[in-house]
Parts: C-alpha cells; sequence; structure tokens
C-alpha cells in the first residue's frame, strides 16, 4: 500500500541553514566548528561567520583572532548540544550581523513558529498476513493470525501533522514509522467445555456450564529512536543519533545491572533505580553514537528496536441453570492473566546519559481482574 500527498507541518520560521555568505553555508560552517569543538582541536576560520559577524572590525568579533573563534567560544554549548536555531538567533541578535532579520524569532520578537500543515508527505506499508481458523470444532472457535509487514514514510504517521525535521528536504525524515512493528502474532480462542452440558444432578451442576476465551498477542520491538538535539535542522523536531559502529547490543532488558559509568547510573539499586536496563554494560553502548549534526548528516538517523513483548487475558465463565430458561452466568475476566512483567522501552537520548536504556515502567497494566454476574429468566 503507497499513500501520497498526506499531511505534515513546515515550520515556515525554520532557520534558513542553506544560506551562503564567501562561498559557505551556514550548515558547512556549523559543521566546521562542530568538529572541531567535539574533537578538542583548532578551530579554523569559517568562511561564512566570518561574513556574517562582520569581520575583524565587527565588536562580535573583537578580542578573538577571527570571528569564528568568537562563534565558536559564545555559543560553544549551543553548537555542542547541536541546538541550530539558538545558534542561528545569538548570530542574528548580536552586533556585527549582516544578513539583518531572517526569523519572526528576531529582535524584536513577533513569534517563536510558524507551523504551516501542507501536503507532499508519503509512507508505505507492506505485509503478509497468515490466518488460520475453526469453528464450532468439538466446541473450539478460534482464529490464529501471524502478520508481517514494515511501514516507512516521511510524514511520522499518516496524517498527524508531525512538524518535518527539515523543513526544506521532505527526504530528511523518511524511516521506520512508529507503527512498524515487524511481526505480530494473535491467537483467540472460546472453548465450551463439552462436559455436562444438561447440568443434571449435583456433579452437573458444579462441573458443566464451563467456558473460557483465551486471548493471546506477542509481537517484535518497535522503532526506538536514539534522541539527538531538538533543533538538528533549525526546525522544531529532532532525529535520531548516528551509530559510529555496528550495534550489537540486541533489545532484551537485563535485570540487576550496576552502571559503571555515567551512563546509565539512574538505574543503579543503590541510586533507587530498577536495576533493569537495556544493555550491560550501557557506557559501552552509549558510547557508539553521536547527535546528528547538520552540515554532517543529511538522513534520519540510527534507529534501534525497543522490547519485544507478549500478553495473555483470560476470560472464563460459569453459567448455572436453575431450570429451563432461568439461571446465571458469572464471569471472571483477568487482564495480563499470569501478571507476566513487560518493560516499556527506555529512554535514548545522547543528551541525558545519566538514563541511558534504564527501564522505569512496564508496557501492560499489571493483572486485573474483573467479576461479573448476570442472571437470565
Amino acid at each position: 500500500m503507497i499513500s501520497r500527498n498526506e499531511q505534515w507541518r513546515a515550520e515556515l520560521n525554520a532557520v534558513p541553514y542553506m544560506t551562503t555568505l564567501n562561498g559557505q553555508s551556514f550548515a558547512q560552517a556549523f559543521a566546521g566548528v562542530y568538529r572541531a569543538l567535539a574533537s578538542g582541536g583548532a578551530v579554523a576560520a569559517q568562511p561564512f561567520f566570518e561574513s556574517a559577524m562582520g569581520g575583524p572590525g565587527s565588536s562580535y568579533c573583537a578580542g578573538f583572532a577571527s570571528c569564528t573563534a568568537a562563534v565558536a567560544s559564545r555559543l560553544r554549548a549551543d553548537i555542542l548540544n547541536t541546538n541550530v536555531r539558538r545558534v542561528w538567533s545569538g548570530l542574528d541578535s548580536a552586533p556585527g550581523w549582516t544578513l539583518g532579520r531572517t526569523l519572526t524569532s528576531s529582535n524584536p520578537v513577533q513569534t517563536l513558529r510558524v507551523p504551516s500543515d501542507v501536503s507532499g508527505a508519503s509512507s508505505n506499508y507492506n505485509g503478509i498476513y497468515l490466518s488460520l481458523g475453526v469453528f464450532d470444532w468439538r466446541g473450539i472457535t478460534a482464529t490464529s493470525n501471524l502478520t508481517f509487514s514494515r511501514s516507512l514514510g516521511d510524514g511520522g504517521t499518516t496524517q498527524n501533522g508531525i512538524t518535518s525535521m527539515d523543513t526544506f528536504h521532505r527526504e530528511t525524515d523518511y524511516r521506520p514509522l512508529g507503527q512498524d512493528i515487524s511481526w505480530v502474532y494473535n491467537f483467540y480462542a472460546l472453548y465450551d467445555l463439552p462436559f455436562y452440558r444438561s447440568q443434571h444432578g449435583v456433579a452437573g451442576r458444579l462441573l458443566g456450564g464451563w467456558s473460557i476465551a483465551p486471548l493471546f498477542r506477542a509481537q517484535s520491538g518497535g522503532p526506538l529512536c536514539v534522541g539527538t538535539g531538538a533543533e538538528t535542522f533549525g526546525s522544531w523536531s529532532g532525529g535520531c543519533a548516528v551509530g559510529l559502529s555496528r550495534y550489537t547490543a540486541g533489545n532484551t532488558a537485563h535485570t540487576s545491572v550496576v552502571a559503571a559509568g555515567t551512563a546509565g547510573r539512574d538505574g543503579n539499586a543503590s541510586r533507587g533505580g530498577s536495576g533493569i536496563n537495556m544493555f550491560t554494560d550501557p557506557q559501552a553502548v552509549y558510547d557508539q553514537f553521536r547527535p546528528m549534526v547538520l552540515g554532517i548528516d543529511g538522513r534520519f538517523g540510527n534507529l534501534l528496536r525497543g522490547f519485544p513483548r507478549w500478553n495473555l487475558d483470560m476470560a472464563i465463565k460459569k453459567t448455572l441453570l436453575v431450570r429451563e430458561g432461568i439461571g446465571a452466568t458469572l464471569s471472571f475476566e483477568f487482564l495480563n492473566f499470569f501478571n507476566h512483567f513487560a518493560p516499556a522501552d527506555p529512554a535514548l537520548n545522547v543528551f541525558a546519559p545519566t538514563s541511558w536504556g534504564v527501564v522505569n515502567g512496564q508496557a501492560t497494566e499489571p493483572r486485573r481482574v474483573n467479576l461479573g454476574l448476570r442472571l437470565f429468566f
């Protein structure tokens, strides 16, 4: 299935990162400074910043070896945190800025956001569905189905108006969508026990009239984004971090994890954490990622997979016949019949290392029992 011209939200007040001065775009200049700061190396002069900030005679650049050095010093934290909008805003409100007003959030501030809902996004779904069922075979009616599918697109989720990460290039947002769960298995049934249907005698009253209805579901993990800066391309939406090496850590919840480094330490039991983490060595996995950086990366970053999960619900009913046409039905409905703990996906963000991979909740409710009584006559 292919869907086109879906609604998406463009940010008209996005940073015009393709703006070019002295033969260099803002995106290229940002990437050059980021590389230098991230590696701890010397910051080379970037033609864009030298021209945009007025050159050596500008008051903004006074006291620094270059205008680029001034930008790197004054906006160091925002550059390293890939806060592109804040960097741009810090420049266009500074003395020496040569480009004039470029955003409505510039001085004087009129508005921060100008979202516009337009068409043009697309998505696709491909899948195979297998199903097997029986109807009233020896008291059993059941259906079992298995689905394998992929769902990709650049609109976030169909028709939901997600703000684009990159207003100027839709293809940057192309990725597995939130509903892209590759494997889903469902089984549900109703079994009317055939014993003592007439319910004659004491044994019939006790052992007859029972029915069981299980509902089982299992699925593979959904897309899990390693979060990065929320202003990666100067809009109001961020991408996913970039993997520095092949990911091999899997998607299994591990108990009694003690984080030795900064990454994942909030989950340590000694700090009041759950002790459950997606990784046995959170720091080692955390070190495999870096933020998505304007001017370096041009597509949506790395997506992991969340935890697979399963759950069984159950309904058990007992119908007691007093005489023909008169009786009662007692029902027991179990949500999460086995009280199985299914961990919720952890928070993963390169700028929040202490919570890296930490499991703080569960994806399904604890066991709950609903009791019901129906009289009929």
